[in-house]
Order: C-alpha cells, then structure tokens, then sequence
C-alpha cells in the first residue's frame, strides 16, 4: 500500500522541478544557425570538439564557468546550496543540433551538461598529508544558460 504512494509522491515531485529549456524553434535557417551557434561557441570562450556542418551539430568540451544558484542546481546540504561555496568549481560543456524546418526556420536541440566539484582543501595538502580531497556534484542547469544561448543566437 505504500509503495505505490511513495512512487507518486517521488513522480509528482519530480514533475514539480524546474526543467531546462533544451531548444525549440528559431527564426533561422539551419545553416545560418550554425554558423552563428559557432561564433557564439567563440564569444563564450568554448572550444568545440565536434562540429559537423552537414549534420549542423556542434559539440564543446568542459569550460570553467563560475555558476550562480540561478544558473545551475548542484544540490547542498542543510537548506543552503552547494553553488554558493566558493571551493565549488563548475564546468560546462555545450552541444546543439539543428534541423531544418523550412527555407526560413530551424529546430534547435541544445543540451547543457555541468560537473561540480568541490575541492575541499582548495589545492592544499589535507591533514594526512596525501593531497587534496573533494567531492563529485551531480549538477544540473536550471534553463538560464538555455536561455542565455538562445538570445546569444538571436542577435
């Protein structure tokens, strides 16, 4: 009786995050949207490490990026959000694909992937004298670097 409770406590509550804006359709042919996605990439400093204009797909490596609670959920610990300590270092990597819808519009599919870290004792050896420690973040955008991308495009 009270796993299926549970189950859509769990689902209902999942439905309720925030979800990323992961694209949708602009007002550019997809050519043309690639090529300006790849002075966009330029602009914001990532290295793409993929890029296949017959595909319009564009992929980029990790860049560091300092992330504010408003751009990325990382998680945290007693109500106050991992993203607000300073030893936090974020990381993002882009990739985007267009599909062209007609002679004047285009679909985007953007997916933002982010790494957390938090380096504890930020580059400092620890107490036992074996090197820094730290821990992994799941982290995940809240839609503002989508956003972001999108009007970067548009312009």
């Amino acid at each position: 009786m009270k796993k299926p409770l549970a189950a859509g406590a769990l689902l209902s509550l999942l439905l309720a995050l925030p979800q990323a804006a992961g694209g949708g359709e602009i007002p550019l042919p997809a050519p043309e949207a690639y090529r300006k996605a790849v002075l966009v990439f330029r602009n914001m400093g990532a290295i793409p490490t993929y890029a296949d204009e017959g595909r319009w797909t564009i992929r980029t490596d990790y860049s560091l990026t300092r992330l504010t609670e408003k751009e990325a959920d990382c998680g945290g610990r007693f109500g106050i959000p991992f993203i607000k300590d300073r030893k936090v270092k974020t990381a993002v990597a882009y990739e985007v694909r267009f599909e062209d819808i007609d002679g004047k519009r285009s679909e985007m599919h953007l997916k933002i992937r982010i790494d957390g870290y938090v380096d504890v004792y930020e580059g400092e050896p620890s107490a036992d004298g074996k090197g820094g420690g730290g821990k992994k973040l799941s982290c995940r955008s809240t839609g503002e670097l989508e956003k972001r991308f999108e009007e970067a495009l548009g312009r």
